[in-house]
């Protein structure tokens, strides 16, 4: 009798890691959902051409190391996709995108920040993490959505 107890017992806790495990896999599965990006990266060299070349764009520019980045990316996230927008983002933790020289140059001294160009010139700029009512109202002064 002691033997089938002792079989039980360990039956019982093999069920409970097993399904524990499951668990764990589809919560890290959600999470990883949840942390995709919706904007589209460019590098430092192709954000220089579209100045360069007298473009109108709204840029991000982010690190994904950065806590307030981190904090502002699902509300970006649910602009981008609910208004079918795109947006294009420089990550600053990439290499070739360190570029110290361009970023005293445009006055970028802080992350996360939403840059709007007209014509190669910057038009307007909203830096740290916005509230939707913000984003939208930048992106609404942007011409990149229409009021709501």
């Amino acid at each position: 009798m002691n033997k089938w107890l002792w079989i039980g017992i360990i039956f019982v806790v093999a069920i409970l890691f097993t399904t524990t495990d499951i668990f764990q896999q589809d919560t890290g599965q959600d999470k990883e959902t949840d942390a995709r990006s919706l904007y589209q990266d460019i590098s430092m060299e192709q954000y220089q051409e579209k100045i360069n070349n007298k473009e109108s764009f709204v840029i991000y520019v982010y690190s994904p190391e950065c806590s307030h980045c981190q904090e502002f990316k699902p509300t970006l996230n649910t602009a981008i996709e609910d208004n079918e927008i795109e947006i294009i983002a420089l990550n600053t933790n990439v290499e070739e995108n360190k570029d110290e020289a361009f970023f005293q140059q445009i006055q970028l001294q802080s992350i996360p920040a939403l840059l709007h160009y007209e014509n190669g010139v910057e038009f307007n700029r909203a830096v740290g993490t916005l509230t939707e009512e913000q984003l939208y109202a930048f992106l609404q002064d942007a011409n990149v959505i229409t009021a709501q």
